[in-house]
């Protein structure tokens, strides 16, 4: 196989002895039913907080006073208390989180905040992160490239799946969640997805071509 196209795999961390958290888990009906966009922003903030040192998640998930390294199994209990703080910015309504700019916006006011206020904690260590969206629309080699270009800097795709003529991918229309892998095997090109509180290999070239008009679209970090 091609160095270009080798495995790409990123490491993760476990909510409750879980990769992840499972959305129906929440106690709250509107995140249970809606909140797959804050889940994935959720996530996406204990990943750099863990393996770049940013300080985007409240202070309560670090593992101790005075240091800075999250535990790689966060609670349950502690992970929905992180959620009422996320909720506001990413919060359910009736279509969804159903774009990336509408994601990106939030998300970005939820960076803001967390800048503003948890990096006085350790403000040495933090990092700014910043987004951009590429969009479903967008052919599936670039689609594919982008996923490539952001595990090859360890950082995670959130990605939104609107509807899809597919019913392999039910599970996943209305739906967002993480890309944290990536290989060819043949003529495929699987992605590794995390949602639900379970890991997934998908074929990302069938789940990239939703045969609808209207799109969804991945999310793009860069730490500076």
């Amino acid at each position: 196989m091609p160095d270009d196209f080798r495995r790409l795999e990123l490491p993760y961390f476990t909510v409750s002895g879980k990769p992840g958290f499972d959305q129906d888990e929440f106690t709250d009906k509107w995140m249970k039913l809606g909140g797959c966009g804050a889940v994935t922003a959720m996530e996406s903030c204990i990943y750099f907080d863990l393996y770049f040192g940013t300080r985007l998640c409240p202070l309560k998930l670090f593992a101790g006073e005075g240091d800075f390294l999250l535990r790689k199994d966060i609670s349950r209990a502690d992970y929905i208390d992180f959620s009422r703080i996320m909720k506001p910015y990413l919060r359910p309504r009736s279509r969804g989180i159903c774009s990336t700019e509408l994601y990106i916006r939030g998300f970005e006011e939820y960076v803001s905040m967390a800048e503003s206020t948890f990096y006085k904690a350790a403000p040495e260590k933090g990092r700014h992160m910043s987004m951009s969206a590429l969009s479903g629309h967008e052919s599936f080699e670039k689609a594919e490239e982008a996923v490539r270009a952001q595990l090859s800097a360890r950082y995670p795709i959130p990605i939104l799946i609107l509807d899809h003529k597919n019913p392999v991918f039910d599970d996943y229309i209305w739906h967002w969640f993480l890309i944290t892998g990536h290989q060819r095997i043949g003529n495929y090109s699987l992605i590794k997805v995390v949602t639900y509180g379970e890991e997934r290999w998908l074929d990302f070239s069938a789940l990239w071509d939703t045969g609808f008009s209207e799109k969804g679209g991945m999310v793009m970090f860069e730490l500076g």
